[in-house]
């Protein structure tokens, strides 16, 4: 079985395209979510509403479709270029003294000028040929390595939040949906309806959904042998 490759300007007939839009859904809408949760649970307090998180990324994305005359790219979503130097501002004013707040402020200063700075570069990428061409010369194990080192660190981020809010992996209401999705992300594991192929990060997404779901279901029966206050950290 060859599976197919969608071409940047194809267009994919409706009943295969509904499948592909609930993918990239989950992918960023979980993305999207996660940004601001780790800023808050960094800041130990809300300095930024998920829900306007939410509601920006749906107008920017209008604005990007509006200004590119209907056209997207295949993947459009949240960038997580922003998490160590948010962490490190939040840090620092934390150290100090002062509100949190301002350490996600000063962030929000880096935000707008790395958006210029990206705007810029575009510019001059789109204008002059010769620094595409350099860019291009960029080895792939360079951009894999930066990659794998930026998810390495939302791992950890990650990680964090488990060690913090001191989650008890002794009892089995915890281990085995951690379990579970840790390795339906990570074992190459695949779903395939359709023409559609489900893993990674979407299918793993899916499963934790589906087993905490029966777990929370099976808390209401009272068919679990914990009781969710025995099972809480």
């Amino acid at each position: 079985m060859t599976r197919e490759i969608i071409q940047v300007e194809q267009k994919v007939p409706l009943l295969k395209g509904i499948p592909l839009s609930l993918q990239h859904l989950f992918a960023m809408f979980g993305a999207s979510i996660l940004v601001p949760i780790l800023f808050n649970t960094w800041a130990g307090k809300v300095v930024v509403d998920p829900a306007l998180v939410l509601l920006m990324n749906g107008i920017g994305t209008l604005i990007y479709i509006f200004i590119c005359h209907g056209k997207a790219p295949a993947f459009l979503g949240s960038s997580f270029a922003s998490l160590a130097p948010t962490a490190t501002c939040i840090a620092i004013a934390t150290r100090t003294g002062l509100d949190p707040q301002i350490g996600f402020q000063r962030a929000l200063g880096g935000f707008v000028a790395s958006g210029a700075v990206f705007a810029a570069v575009a510019i001059v990428i789109a204008f002059f040929g010769h620094v595409s061409g350099a860019i291009r010369t960029l080895p792939t194990p360079v951009i894999g390595g930066v990659s794998i080192m930026l998810f390495g660190v939302i791992a950890a981020s990650g990680l964090r939040m488990l060690v913090e809010a001191r989650v008890d992996y002794s009892k089995s209401r915890n281990l085995i949906p951690s379990a579970v999705v840790f390795v339906a992300g990570i074992s190459g594991v695949s779903v395939n309806i359709g023409q559609t192929q489900l893993k990674g990060m979407v299918l793993a997404t899916l499963v934790g959904m589906v087993v905490s779901l029966g777990v929370w279901i099976f808390d209401k029966l009272g068919w679990s042998a914990e009781s969710p206050d025995e099972a809480s950290p």
